[in-house]
């Protein structure tokens, strides 16, 4: 019988149902498997459709043609026919389901092995197990006996383990929305990838208390290792930007900073004074002081005020700088705009927008994708999805923040400060330009004679007063190192020999940073030198 061997007695020993022809059954699927055998899969085609069941045996064996032929295209194609057919068949019994794991087994397979997709191989692996006879036995590499789902699972933990290792390595926005859990069947989600909590996700950024089980995480949008509750997503993306916008606006000399929460129904008000207003929107001011608020306005501003002041007062006087360790920045314009107009021509106030339906987890349409997958996978691993859950996909009202910014005359701000030239946006062009042939006559050591001549004339030819050329050479020379910042550079440069850094050597610098007492911010300096 080839590749039927003996379990044709097993599928065809009921005949009870009347409703499956089981003779003719047996018939057709000996000619298929004849057919094959010879090679004339048109033939075999032609009889699967005459089968009244059992048609997920037929395309798997002609799968299992197809792949012993090297035709993996096409032996995916069968697979997944025969798993769909097995799905949709009315009458099947074990001997079906075995085949089944057998396709399931066979696709991972042929993910792991020809298409080095470890996700998809880890996925089929475990639905191989999951379709396998927990009773059937065969005979391991060392030539004993082994139990064959025992065995599958074994090759799923190895393929998990790997994934997990390489999680940081797919696409964000296919790893956007994750769930962890204790354990699971089913690994065939599309709208969120799965991990294991007892898996090394010491590589993942959670925060305090976190990950813990059958909870939904959702990707920080530039920081992609960092996972955050799907609840807190959208409180703390505001959050996240507000304490940035405030970072930035201290570093540009700022005296005062108030945060309003503007009602999204009504008209702005009209703002005086010199105030550049960033934003396009019609919003009437609901202060934190008024005696009114929109009811999602003052919740907003409630979980706000306990994390970030609505109002701030400073006395600053170094020099506007831009700050080397922001995150958002470089994705907002309009504050790269602030910093040119503070920067270059002294803005005394400013007022920026931030839109709380740009901070949302997702669209609706995303997030009922999401709902339903989690509610199918919850009921099948038997965890509840209550009222309690269903709130954690609740989003905020749409509102605005208005973020007020009053700055001190750039002629008050006496101090000094090397990061003022340190950022490419925080600076004119033509200085930036200069800045750049600096570094290249510095590179090797002191700027020579030649190299200064040339020099000299790059900056009459830009518009650069000496004075200020000076300056900028000074924010660009290279600091005295310590021993211990020597030997981070050096262990630094060793790691980036390729011009790269893996997330596996930055965790490795990161560690060997603290160990030797250097900031964060040192670090990134003496990185810059390599």
């Amino acid at each position: 019988m080839g590749i039927l061997g003996d379990i044709f007695d097993a599928i065809f020993d009921d005949d009870d149902d009347d409703n499956i022809n089981v003779d003719l059954d047996e018939e057709y699927l000996e000619d298929i498997e004849k057919a094959i055998e010879e090679g004339d899969i048109n033939e075999a085609l032609s009889n699967i459709d005459l089968l009244d069941s059992h048609q997920c045996i037929a395309y798997y064996m002609v799968g299992d043609y197809f792949e012993e032929n090297k035709d993996i295209d096409n032996a995916l194609i069968f697979y997944k026919k025969a798993i769909s057919s097995f799905q949709n068949e009315k009458y099947h019994d074990d001997c079906d389901g075995r085949f089944i794991s057998l396709c399931y087994s066979s696709m991972a397979d042929i993910y792991e092995d020809e298409k080095n997709n470890i996700e998809e191989a880890r996925k089929y692996r475990l639905d191989a197990s999951m379709y396998c006879d927990p009773e059937r036995m065969i005979e391991g590499d060392d030539g004993k006996m082994t139990n064959l789902k025992n065995a599958y699972l074994d090759d799923f933990i190895r393929l998990d383990d790997e994934y997990t290792e390489k999680f940081l390595d797919i696409s964000c926005r296919d790893r956007k929305y994750l769930l962890i859990v204790n354990s699971t069947n089913d690994l065939n989600q599309n709208s969120f990838v799965t991990l294991f909590i007892d898996s090394d996700l010491s590589h993942l950024s959670f925060p305090l208390g976190h990950p813990q089980a059958n909870e939904l995480y959702v990707a920080h949008p530039l920081t992609t290792n960092r996972y955050i509750p799907i609840e807190d997503y959208q409180l703390e993306m505001i959050e996240d930007k507000v304490r940035e916008l405030c970072e930035l606006a201290q570093a540009l000399g700022a005296e005062q900073i108030d945060i309003d929460c503007l009602n999204s129904n009504s008209s702005d008000r009209t703002n005086s004074g010199e105030m550049n207003v960033s934003g396009g929107f019609s919003r009437k001011v609901v202060s934190a002081n008024a005696s009114y608020h929109n009811e999602s306005s003052n919740r907003l501003l409630e979980r706000l005020s306990r994390s970030i002041s609505l109002h701030q007062e400073f006395r600053p006087h170094k020099a506007p700088f831009v700050p080397d360790n922001l995150i958002w920045y470089k994705s907002e314009p309009s504050w790269q705009r602030l910093c040119r107009q503070r920067l270059e021509g002294g803005l005394l106030a400013h007022e920026e927008r931030i839109e709380t339906s740009k901070c949302k987890a997702g669209s609706s349409h995303e997030m009922s994708s999401v709902k339903a997958d989690l509610k199918v996978l919850f009921t099948e691993i038997n965890v509840e999805f209550d009222q309690t859950y269903e709130t954690k996909f609740e989003q905020m009202e749409d509102a605005v923040l208005a973020i007020k910014i009053k700055f001190a005359p750039l002629s008050e701000l006496t101090g000094t400060s090397a990061k003022q030239v340190s950022q490419n946006t925080g600076i004119a062009t033509n200085e930036q330009k200069y800045i750049n042939e600096v570094k290249e006559c510095i590179e090797g050591g002191e700027i020579g004679k030649t190299a200064r001549k040339m020099l000299d004339r790059t900056r009459k030819q830009l518009g650069i007063r000496e004075a200020r050329a000076a300056e900028l050479e000074a924010s660009v020379a290279a600091p005295k190192l310590t021993e211990d910042e020597k030997e981070y550079l050096e262990t630094y440069r060793e790691a980036c020999t390729d011009g790269k850094i893996s997330d596996g050597e930055r965790r490795m610098l990161d560690r060997y940073r603290s160990k030797l007492g250097i900031s964060e911010s040192r670090a990134k300096e003496i990185e810059r030198m390599a």
